[in-house]
């Protein structure tokens, strides 16, 4: 995994990436949501973030994609973090 981080260059372009750029996209492919959704349940971890599926599926498309795109950023921020 530490090579793929390598090859992004995610230190480099991270301000680049925003909610405003994000949410649009997801939203064009909602089956992203659930990618990641299924994503957040497989973490075999007591702590950090998590998407609830209970949760998340009561919202709008546009705020599910937001609620993604935020979760998706907490958590290559804090992968970054390792390289």
């Amino acid at each position: 995994m530490n090579k793929n981080w390598q090859q992004l260059e995610y230190k480099k372009i991270r301000a680049e990436v925003s909610s405003e750029k994000l949410v649009p996209m997801i939203e064009k492919s909602p089956s992203l949501i659930e990618d990641w959704i299924l994503f957040s349940e497989d973490k075999r971890t007591e702590g950090g973030y998590a998407l609830e599926r209970e949760k998340i599926e009561q919202h709008s498309v546009k705020e599910q994609a937001e609620i993604t795109v935020n979760y998706i950023l907490k958590e290559l921020d804090f992968w970054v973090k390792f390289l």
